[in-house]
């Protein structure tokens, strides 16, 4: 990707860590440019969900979580505060679902009451108290079900209980849940294809294994109760030097649609439904990687997108403005694609979430 002489001075606001006051151009291919602007300042912001209004909800890795009104989106607003990581958003029926660490919150009618510091109703809180890999991230099926990511409670490890490195899936009435995928370690990101309606998700692999190892995978769900290899295999076939020979005889796993770079940390994905980009992106997949902190040289800290063509899927950077050599300033977790077409981006470093929009013709 090549970047313009406006967007080296974007780095050097984000790194002087000042608030953003134009908008910046960066190349994202050739002759493609995007307009990248900050659309608010949220504290530590994570998942975000958006109503069909424009209001925009935030959840973050502190105890709040925000909601900007499109009128104002200067002056973000508290909704809820004093909550133990409410990262993970979704809405359903006018309701504002909230995963804050073992629990599942609903705010009922959130639209009309956001503003009131509403109190909510607890949907589940049975869920693991570990708080290791204990955020959540949440996606509403197309049977309107909830699925968000229980983690491993560990880097590596094989713990009895099978909710761990799990995707879950929930009734958003009676929290019941039953568990919908197996062997995730840690995703941080769920999204569903707008054609085929099924799940697909991030996961991050082992860390303290080597700079290329494991890599990040993106994977798909065609199957329910399918396993995805961990802790025994990671990736396409690595297998892990300690659980590797411990694997189940006869033991069957999904191998990632895509591989990513080790330790790039790929969290938030969205499927673009919009139509401002070119129609190359029409059902491609963005995908928010939050960027490495245990390897010998960063890597990610960058928006990516797979792109498919008869569905062979390509990966390649689309955004990658926060990282210049080892300095670092973002860290994209989540992407949405909003009401008219744009792409919002959630960056916890920077406390940031950006609007991208495209400015060639389709």
């Amino acid at each position: 990707m090549r970047i313009t002489a406006l967007s080296i001075g974007l780095l050097l606001l984000f790194s002087a860590n000042l608030a953003l006051t134009e908008t910046v151009s960066v190349t994202v291919d050739e002759g493609e440019v995007v307009e990248l602007t900050t659309y608010a300042s949220i504290p530590s912001a994570r998942q975000m969900a958006l109503t069909e209004s424009g209001t925009l909800f935030v959840g973050s890795m502190r105890s709040r979580v925000y909601a900007v009104d499109p009128e104002n989106p200067d002056e973000p607003i508290v909704v809820a505060s004093g909550l133990r990581l409410p990262t993970g958003l979704a809405l359903l029926d006018g309701d504002l679902y909230v995963a804050a660490h073992n629990r599942i919150l609903k705010f009922e009618d959130i639209e009309d009451n956001y503003k009131e510091s509403p109190s909510p109703i607890v949907v589940s809180d049975d869920l693991p108290t570990e708080t290791h890999h204990g955020w959540k991230y949440l996606s509403v099926g197309p049977e309107d079900n909830l699925y968000f990511n229980v983690g491993a409670p560990c880097n590596i490890c094989l713990r009895e209980e099978e909710v761990f490195a799990t995707i879950v899936k929930m009734a958003p009435e009676s929290g019941e849940w039953e568990v919908y995928a197996h062997g995730v370690r840690n995703s941080v990101g769920s999204a569903w294809h707008p054609l085929t309606e099924k799940l697909w998700f991030s996961d991050n692999g082992g860390d303290w294994l080597g700079d290329d190892v494991p890599p990040e995978e993106i994977n798909v769900v065609d199957k329910p109760g399918s396993h995805y290899g961990y802790p025994f295999i990671h990736g396409d076939d690595y297998e892990d030097p300690t659980y590797g020979e411990q694997q189940p005889e006869d033991f069957e796993y999904v191998k990632p649609v895509v591989n990513i770079q080790a330790h790039s940390a790929a969290l938030g994905i969205a499927f673009y439904t919009g139509s401002q980009f070119p129609d190359k992106y029409k059902n491609a997949l963005f995908i928010a990687e939050h960027g490495s902190w245990n390897r010998s040289s960063k890597v990610g800290y960058r928006v990516s997108v797979v792109i498919f063509d008869n569905d062979k899927p390509t990966y390649k950077p689309f955004i990658d403005i926060w990282l210049e050599g080892e300095d670092v300033s973002g860290r994209p977790n989540d992407v949405l694609v909003a009401n008219d077409g744009s792409l919002l981006i959630s960056d916890d470093g920077a406390g940031k979430v950006y609007k991208v929009q495209y400015q060639t013709d389709n």
